[in-house]
């Protein structure tokens, strides 16, 4: 992959929405208030998964919702726990890329979840351990 493309992602302002709380989360650091809400669902991982963009090639807005409509769908089949956020450039000037926070996921189902969806990667997030950007392997 393009370095100056996982720069960007490495870059990135990734917001979650928890109750009356947004989560901001960045690459190679920990949130200690993520890590509170993990230890309160006993929860060990999670994964921060987008719909939008198939490798970072741009699709209309309807093009996304439907996609985003489906991660979703998908999600709730398989009983995971989730949160929506989103994510966008630290200036803002990208269009935000709607997202879900999935937990009790694990590495595997997350890396197959985001290559259904064609995206290049996604946040890894580990009880009390930094933030980390997954590239996906491709299947």
């Amino acid at each position: 992959m393009n370095p100056e493309l996982i720069r960007a992602y490495q870059d990135a302002l990734y917001c979650v929405l928890i109750e009356d709380k947004t989560l901001q989360l960045e690459v190679g650091e920990s949130n200690e208030v993520l890590n509170q809400i993990m230890r309160e669902y006993a929860c060990n991982s999670c994964a921060l998964i987008t719909a939008h963009n198939p490798r970072s090639k741009i699709l209309t807005d309807t093009e996304n919702k439907n996609r985003s409509t489906k991660l979703e769908q998908m999600i709730k089949a398989q009983s995971f726990l989730f949160y929506p956020g989103f994510s966008t450039d630290k200036n803002e000037t990208w269009p935000k890329e709607t997202s879900f926070l999935i937990f009790n996921i694990s590495l595997q189902q997350a890396n197959i979840l985001a290559n259904q969806f064609q995206q290049n990667a996604f946040l890894w997030i580990s009880k009390g351990k930094p933030v980390d950007l997954k590239i996906v392997e491709l299947e």
